[in-house]
């Protein structure tokens, strides 16, 4: 790094901390924290939807999975389109969430079932949450000091041992988050993520296009041919049958959690929230297809590129240096997640490595922000309000909700402190995100089912957390014991070990069935004769609230167009999107079931069919990304804009607080 990489990462930070003062005036009440006060229109839903849910630990995950596997897992994600397409146009779940118009889920339990509901759903899934987040600061951390090389610092208090450069990265970078949260909740993360992520597009062109003209199709599929093994190809989707982890069964699950946990996980529930109606929510969602592309492309491109740079003989005396620092890394776990940001701080040039780290820095701020407000508000909104029996003023409650979020920042320091890492990342997030498996069948099954019930609910919530509870306690306690112990305990801590030894993957998906089995079984059982009246909670009929739903048309529409979500509040220009949007994932999806149709039916594609095929995917991606950004780009100005001008004329309610009975 030198003195122009580290001049821009600088002039980032002080550009969004300018931001976040000047957005913070804007913060006068609880609707404006927590939700932007429902003001936010589809690009910038979007754009910082986008931001939230791809972090900076999620980048180091994902480029660990495409080092170890290559190409093949973008080829089983093709049968996640068509299921995608119907759950964003269909509106799935989140849809009629912003229809309730609450602020959290656990705030819907509790309109719909009971305010035990909500405030046991609040607890399991504010404890899932801070675990889940509590390794973040950690990775991306180390992400920073190995890609930068900043000098180790040990320091050793007997009790405990650690490194005091990690420790200071994570205080700082945590801060920042924490700021940008605190000045002003929700209406700066929504504008600092969506700015951030406007940035980071163009970026990815910047990289895309360097990486492409620095290393040659040729070394890199011939890289990938060298490194594949039988049945661990990483060109041939179809010869993967050995791969331990990111293997079909992997990304089958991952497909179920799309429909079961649409929005189970609540990381980035004020996202959520803050549409400025129900279908600028759905556009925002759909909009989030096209946003992907460029992401998608580099998240890949650079493992690979960075395989390719570490094993072809151009570079390897770059590439020698790139390992030695790898091979100083003690820890196998860390150095397996760093092998590729280490190769990456030798591949790129100065000005580039600053716009890395200038985008790393985006993706761990807009996720760090986004959960620390989601969890921190989690506990006041789902946990102590109910509980409360006076209304706090406005006053008083932000500030209660900013203090709840300094306590997770401060737990997630000292968890990422202390937390020894034995797995995958994704698999850790997994496990974590496992604990509130119960949330999903609560969820579907209020929206959705009238004879869904609250013993249903808590049967279904309790089942979902402990399992995953279990093994991760199990995790930690093999992991420090050298030897078992022989005796009366000998049998148990082997079922221990053998728990622990599970892929994560399939647990989560033996918890999600398990839920959802014990919620439709309970829920039969104690409904008798009463169903819910679903429309007092989703405001339709004669609950429907003025402006929640804006038909845009009173021209009758085809059977067809009902079929894939395309209803009257959508205009020309929307259904445009959509239709594009339906082609362009079908098209893809189309082509997966041909070549598995010929893999099945008649020979299996040779190598040559594979590195060409790839080399089509990353070319147009990138050719259908750049106009994309731009156009998503010019959107997520304009919705900004048109945010403030909201939020200066707007009359807030004092009683929009997340208090049940209260719709303002």
């Amino acid at each position: 790094m030198t003195t122009v990489d580290w001049g821009i990462v600088a002039g980032s930070i002080i550009f969004l901390t300018v931001i976040c003062i000047i957005l913070s005036r804007f913060v006068q009440g609880v609707a404006d924290f927590m939700a932007a006060n429902r003001s936010a229109g589809r690009y910038l839903l979007t754009i910082s939807g986008g931001m939230a849910g791809v972090g900076a630990i999620s980048v180091v995950a994902l480029l660990e999975v495409y080092a170890v596997a290559g190409f093949p897992p973008i080829w089983w994600q093709l049968v996640r389109y068509p299921i995608t397409i119907v759950l964003i146009l269909s509106g799935w779940v989140y849809y009629r969430f912003r229809e309730t118009r609450c602020f959290t889920v656990a705030q819907f339990y509790e309109t719909r079932y009971n305010k035990t509901t909500r405030i046991y759903a609040g607890l399991v899934v504010y404890m899932s949450g801070i675990l889940n987040f509590g390794i973040f600061p950690a990775v991306a951390s180390r992400f920073f000091i190995h890609f930068c090389g900043l000098p180790e610092i040990p320091i050793d208090w007997g009790w405990i041992a650690f490194d005091g450069m990690f420790a200071i990265v994570m205080l700082v970078t945590l801060s920042l988050a924490l700021l940008y949260t605190c000045l002003g909740g929700q209406i700066t993360i929504i504008v600092t993520d969506c700015i951030q992520g406007m940035f980071t597009s163009l970026v990815f062109i910047v990289l895309a296009l360097y990486l492409l003209n620095k290393f040659a199709w040729s070394d890199i599929a011939m890289t990938l041919l060298e490194k594949s093994q039988e049945n661990q190809s990483m060109l041939n989707p179809y010869r993967t049958g050995e791969v331990e982890h990111f293997n079909l069964y992997f990304y089958l699950i991952e497909f179920f959690y799309l429909f079961y946990g649409f929005m189970e996980w609540q990381g980035n529930q004020s996202g959520r929230t803050s549409g400025l109606n129900a279908h600028e929510q759905k556009m925002g969602q759909v909009l989030g297809t096209w946003r992907i592309l460029l992401q998608t492309l580099l998240i890949v491109l650079i493992p690979i590129c960075a395989l390719t740079f570490l094993n072809v003989e151009s570079y390897s005396s770059e590439a020698t240096q790139a390992q030695a620092a790898i091979d100083s890394i003690g820890d196998e776990h860390i150095a397996r997640q760093m092998s590729v940001p280490v190769t990456l701080s030798y591949m790129l040039p100065t000005g580039l490595k600053g716009l890395f780290v200038a985008i790393m820095l985006a993706f761990l701020i807009t996720t760090q922000d986004t959960y620390l407000h989601s969890w921190g508000t989690i506990f006041v909104q789902d946990v102590v309000l109910p509980l409360r029996e006076k209304p706090f003023t406005p006053k008083q409650h932000v500030w209660l909700l900013r203090i709840s979020i300094i306590f997770v920042a401060i737990f997630a320091f000292f968890f990422s402190l202390l937390y020894k890492q034995t797995d995958f990342i994704l698999m850790f997030m997994a496990i974590t995100g496992a604990v509130v498996s119960g949330t999903g069948a609560m969820l579907i099954g209020g929206l959705y089912w009238r004879r869904g019930t609250t013993a249903g609910a808590l049967s279904a919530l309790t089942v979902g957390w402990l399992i995953p509870v279990t093994l991760l306690i199990g995790e930690q306690i093999v992991t420090r014991m050298e030897v078992v112990p022989a005796g009366d305990h000998g049998m148990l801590l082997q079922a221990m070990i053998w728990l622990t030894e599970q892929n994560k993957q399939y647990v989560w998906f033996s918890s999600m069935l398990s839920c959802l089995i014990v919620y439709i079984v309970v829920s039969l059982i104690t409904s008798g004769n009463r169903r819910a009246q679903l429309d007092r909670f989703l405001h339709r009929g004669e609950y429907e609230i003025e402006g929640e739903h804006v038909k845009l048309t009173e021209a009758s529409l085809s059977t067809w167009w009902k079929i894939i979500g395309i209803t009257r509040e959508f205009s020309r220009g929307d259904r445009l999107i959509a239709f594009l949007t339906v082609g362009w994932n079908l098209g893809w999806f189309l082509l997966f079931v041909v070549v598995t149709l010929y893999e099945l039916l008649y020979a299996s594609l040779p190598t040559e069919f594979w590195t060409g095929f790839w080399n089509f995917w990353i070319w147009i991606n990138l050719i259908i990304g750049i106009p994309v950004t731009i156009w998503l780009t010019i959107g997520g100005i304009r919705d900004i804009s048109r945010l403030l001008r909201r939020l200066r004329t707007a009359k807030r309610d004092a009683r929009d607080d997340g208090t049940v009975g209260v719709i303002p």
